[in-house]
């Protein structure tokens, strides 16, 4: 199906960044991506660097966009 209404979830995990593309009107998944969560290790063990954090986040979305539909993008009014 194409022109239909997108919605993109993201979900930040310990070891991917994962983003779905869903059809607004059905919830039906159509695309999905993944990037590595970017850990640093520290000493104490490791840490998140937030501008990383974003980054991973948008690279994962990017992926499921490029495999998604085409369609309208929509946002909960």
């Amino acid at each position: 199906m194409s022109g239909d209404d997108l919605l993109v979830g993201i979900d930040v995990g310990t070891t991917a960044c994962k983003a779905a593309v869903v059809r607004a009107g059905d919830g039906v998944e159509v695309a999905h991506g993944a990037a590595p969560t970017p850990w640093t290790v520290v000493p104490t063990g490791a840490e998140l660097a937030p501008e990383r954090l974003l980054d991973a986040a948008l690279e994962a979305t990017a992926r499921a966009l490029r495999e998604a539909p085409d369609g309208r993008s929509s946002a909960p009014g």
